[in-house]
């Protein structure tokens, strides 16, 4: 990416070198230099970190950078590598590190230049900063730092991110600091840029926000008085390069292509002021988002191309970045392009395409960009699916999907087959991406057309396949099965067919969310039968773990078996997309049978390879998984932030998922734990919808949320209808999701066989027994405390006084305020009825920390978390250490933890050493 200078240089003359302003410093940012010089410093003890630089556009992040980049070089021997990002109608994979290419050595300029698979070149890449610690043999003695500046890479493309997602992750492991610039007024919570930045650990990361100038600073700038000063802060609110552009140009209101009308005004009044030959320059670079090819400049404008290139560097208004010329910001850019008449800028455009097509050097991105802004059908077809084909093999999926987007924009001058090969592979891309479900419904249906109008039956049903895979996404389960069904009878009018495996496979899946094992096993085999025939791996993946998915949640061993078959196949094999499914779907059947310790060690695997393959669904899938795991666990604040995260991280076209709705299910089912005064609104939206669509999935978290809220109220009648509409809505249950409703109807007064004469888990069948000591037990050992606490609480205190006040202290350690709260009015019940020895609640002291801890135990617990040792607060509180002793093993207790080194992390709100997310 070209150096985009937009205010002044520290200590060097303005950018503008034509005007005769007197040389200006860099002002106001002083703490910005120094907190990038600090992080430089860091990075010489081979500790690595990230700094991103943000603000609107034309704050003055580039010159910032070129500032301290200058004097990073010459103090400090630091090598700094260029790179940015584009504002192309589709950037360039990677176009940041291809500008570096030629800079970083004949080895990796060779490995970026040949496109090499994305995981091979991150891998070199770090191998490749890791040189300098390697060669020095120690971490503190780090004599060079190589620094990466990608600037604006709120216009990067999805495999940039991955790579600045890769970098940012390991950067501490190397002697480098990766510096990123973008605008953060265009970098929105949906942006893609948002959830990479989110992903970088923040112990290595610095956000650096430079703000507007300030009144003093513009006064110092302009040199107006008071009254001036005021008027020209409030024009270009302090924006430095709106700034410059005023004091340059003065101009008038106005406007021009979107430009703000000072920026848009200023810089074409400058432009005015050079020659015929140089406008001639500008006007053709201008076509160019980012930079443009010196060569191309030459091979359109002829010998008089060099004279206004040298007279548009002189002004200012371009600069040099190697072989290429830029213009010194985008919005400049965007004001010249804008100036140009729609005739002229069509021409232009065209004669670049020509350009581009004849030097054959592999810029098929920006072939295809000119061909559009040509209005040129033919050449946008010739170019943009071949563009879409590459950044799709580099894993560059949204990339792939625009360019395709934009070959369809042109479709009515392609024939047939090509069209609905064009509707077919943007559909494909944005499956991986999970966006426009309304358009991706469409160009199904228009494909579907084509291809039964050209007599190619198996693309139709395959089209078929894909408009029921989108409608299961949206939730929308009827018109789902109306497709798949509709998919299977028209490709079992021909031959079989690998269309035909999948097509199995997925009623396979159909019949395993509903818990028809039987059937999901009987459509699974006959997918895998024909899907050998073909060598078709990854239709015997998928209906492995779809049999393997319903034999598990039946409780039979061989289900997890062969998910594990499936993981393993599509490991060998490659098959990204189903190893995280069998990731996913082995950790949520382990989670339908409370078997939360083997959840957990599926889900931490399976989201760090299903992030490292930019699998967002399934990332978004085991992290719904993730919170139910913690809700189990009774870890409410962990549930709350994660279930949180789930619904950042989620896909447009999720929203009506069965995940989706678990995951508000359990954000809402948490809220209602920890507040008394809540109600169950937020649930009871979605429970008609829930019902209707008669999977388990869907009903019975939901079912569960609802019955609790109820039974913690007193709403037993209400209760006890909760859990009667979920069975009678399921035609099959697991055995314990069924079991945990019949205790719900339990404890609101029914008999729970009414509801089935299944045999019921463990816990469930002890509590429904009689034997809530023995249910308390089993639901320890399954590490579920809620649970294990409502059974305490329901024992009969005059046999076991002090089973109330564990049930008590268990929902106090967890936060469930809303569950003490009604354990507290029994105590005070049987109190009343003079049941001595049961305490009511804690001391007032214990009551203001949610871990219910005396205030000397939270002194010991800060005591703990600062690393002292037991002699140590045994001096600081002149107690025995028998003492303190005792007071340290209470206060581990009542945090839940057994390691002292875990009570920091604790009470700093983070999860315990050893504990994965």
């Amino acid at each position: 990416m070209p150096l985009r200078q937009t205010a002044m240089h520290a200590n060097t003359t303005p950018i503008a070198q034509t005007t005769s302003a007197a040389p200006q410093k860099l002002v106001e940012r002083d703490t910005a230099m120094a907190l990038l010089q600090t992080s430089l410093q860091a990075c010489r003890t081979g500790q690595g970190r990230t700094v991103l630089v943000a603000g609107e556009a034309g704050i003055g992040k580039t010159t910032l950078l070129r500032a301290w980049a200058a004097q990073a070089k010459a103090l400090h021997g630091a090598e700094v590598y260029w790179g940015g990002c584009e504002a192309l109608f589709t950037p360039r994979p990677l176009g940041p590190v291809l500008d570096m290419a030629q800079d970083l050595g004949p080895c990796m300029a060779s490995l970026v230049q040949q496109q090499s698979a994305p995981s091979s070149l991150f891998a070199a890449f770090g191998s490749w900063l890791a040189v300098p610690a390697l060669a020095l043999g120690s971490p503190h003695a780090v004599a060079r730092v190589n620094v990466l500046i990608f600037e604006d890479v709120h216009w990067a493309d999805h495999l940039t991110l991955d790579f600045l997602k890769y970098l940012g992750r390991r950067i501490h492991r190397w002697p480098a600091l990766l510096v990123l610039s973008y605008r953060s007024d265009e970098v929105g919570a949906q942006h893609p840029l948002t959830q990479v930045l989110g992903d970088l650990p923040a112990a290595n990361t610095t956000k650096l926000v430079l703000p507007p100038l300030s009144l003093t600073a513009v006064s110092q700038l302009s040199g107006y008085a008071a009254e001036g000063t005021r008027q020209l802060w409030a024009v270009t609110g302090g924006n430095p390069f709106f700034l410059t552009e005023v004091l340059a140009s003065a101009p008038d209101p106005g406007g021009a292509g979107g430009v703000p009308a000072t920026v848009a005004m200023a810089v074409m009044a400058r432009a005015q002021r050079v020659s015929a030959g140089a406008r001639a320059v500008l006007e053709v670079a201008s076509l160019e988002p980012g930079a443009m090819d010196a060569a191309h400049l030459g091979a359109l404008l002829g010998e008089s191309a060099v004279a206004g290139i040298d007279e548009c560097v002189q002004a200012g208004l371009l600069h040099w970045q190697r072989q290429q010329l830029a213009f010194r910001h985008e919005l400049a850019r965007r004001a010249v392009e804008a100036s140009l008449s729609p005739l002229r800028r069509r021409d232009m455009h065209a004669r670049l395409y020509l350009l581009l097509r004849q030097q054959c050097n592999g810029l098929i991105d920006r072939t295809a960009y000119h061909a559009h802004h040509a209005n040129d059908s033919t050449a946008v077809l010739a170019t943009a699916p071949a563009a879409a084909a590459r950044a799709a093999a580099l894993g560059a999926h949204r990339e792939a999907a625009a360019h395709y987007r934009l070959a369809l924009d042109h479709a009515q001058q392609a024939s047939p087959l090509e069209h609905a090969q064009l509707l077919e592979s943007w559909a494909n891309e944005v499956a991986f991406t999970a966006m426009a479900p309304d358009e991706a419904i469409a160009a199904r249906l228009q494909a579907i057309e084509l291809r039964r109008k050209l007599g190619q039956t198996e693309k139709v049903g395959m089209n078929q396949r894909g408009l029921s895979s989108i409608y299961r996404l949206r939730g929308d389960i009827h018109q789902a099965q109306h497709w798949l069904d509709t998919a299977i009878t028209t490709l079992e009018s021909i031959d079989p067919s690998p269309s035909l495996a999948m097509a199995y496979s997925m009623r396979s899946s159909a019949y395993m969310v509903v818990n028809q094992w039987r059937l999901a096993q009987l459509w699974g085999d006959r997918a895998i039968a024909i899907a050998e025939q073909f060598g078709d791996h990854g239709t015997r993946a998928h209906a492995l773990n779809n049999i393997g998915s319903a034999l598990a949640d039946d409780g039979q061993l061989a289900g997890f078996e062969m998910l594990q078959q499936s993981l393993d196949l599509a490991l060998e094999h490659g098959l990204h997309d189903h190893a995280s499914r069998a990731y996913r779907n082995a950790s949520e059947a382990s989670v339908r049978n409370r078997l939360l310790a083997q959840a957990e060690a599926l889900i931490v695997p399976g989201l760090e390879f299903a992030r490292a393959h930019d699998m967002d669904l399934h990332v978004w899938g085991l992290l719904g998984a993730l919170v139910q795991v913690r809700l189990l666990q009774g870890r409410l604040d962990d549930a709350q932030a994660l279930a949180q995260e789930a619904l950042r991280a989620e896909p447009a076209t999720a929203a009506n998922s069965s995940t989706h709705l678990t995951v508000v299910t359990i954000a809402a089912t948490v809220a209602l734990l920890r507040d008394p005064a809540a109600d169950a609104s937020a649930l009871q939206l979605h429970w008609a919808a829930a019902l209707a669509s008669q999977e388990p999935d869907r009903i019975v978290p939901l079912a569960l949320g609802l019955a609790e809220a109820a039974w913690l109220r007193g709403a037993n009648e209400s209760c006890a209808t909760v859990v009667r509409e979920a069975v009678q809505a399921c035609a099959d249950l697991t055995q314990w999701d069924l079991s945990e409703l019949a205790v719900w109807a339990h404890r609101a007064g029914q008999d729970p066989r009414a509801l089935s004469k299944a045999a019921w888990a463990a816990p469930c069948a002890l509590e429904i027994a009689g034997d809530l000591e023995g249910a308390a037990d089993a639901w320890q050992a399954l590490d579920m405390p809620r649970h294990q606490a409502y059974a305490l609480m329901l024992l009969d205190p005059r046999q076991r006084p002090q089973a109330l006040e564990q049930a008590m202290a268990l929902f106090d350690r967890m936060g469930a305020v809303a569950c003490a709260a009604h354990a507290r009015r029994s105590a005070r019940k049987w109190v009343g009825e003079g049941i001595k020895g049961i305490k009511t609640g804690p001391r007032a002291a214990a009551r203001t920390n949610r871990f219910g801890l005396t205030a000397r135990e939270l002194q010991i617990a800060q005591h703990l978390a600062a690393g002292a040792s037991n002699q140590d607060i045994a001096h600081a509180f002149s107690r025995s250490l028998r003492t303190v002793e005792n007071h340290v093993a209470t206060t581990l207790d009542k945090l839940g933890v057994k390691r002292r080194g875990d009570v920091a992390a604790l009470l700093a709100g983070a999860e315990p050493a050893g504990l994965c997310h």
